[in-house]
This record gives C-alpha cells, sequence and structure tokens, in this order.
C-alpha cells in the first residue's frame, strides 16, 4: 500500500493540482497526435 503524503499549505496544493492538470493536458495533447515519429519525439522532449 503506498504511504501517503504529508498535506502541504493549501498555496501549495493549489500548485501541486495544476501542476498535475498541466501534465495531464500536455500527455494528452502529445497521444493525440497521429504521427508515431513525432509523438516520441515529444514525450523525449517533455520529459527533459
Amino acid at each position: 500500500m503506498p504511504k501517503k503524503r504529508r498535506k502541504l499549505n493549501k498555496d501549495f496544493e493549489k500548485k501541486i493540482y495544476s501542476s498535475r492538470k498541466n501534465v495531464e493536458l500536455v500527455l494528452a495533447k502529445i497521444y493525440d497526435i497521429d504521427d508515431e515519429d513525432i509523438q516520441k519525439e515529444l514525450s523525449i522532449c517533455m520529459m527533459n
């Protein structure tokens, strides 16, 4: 069972939540691309 993380103050929690949403949005855009070569290139760029 994963260990629960400690809650931070509200400002940091909002930043974490919005950052997760931004990552999900970028990943959705990457995976929406049909050409696999471009998809791989973008995912590598976003990881670095």
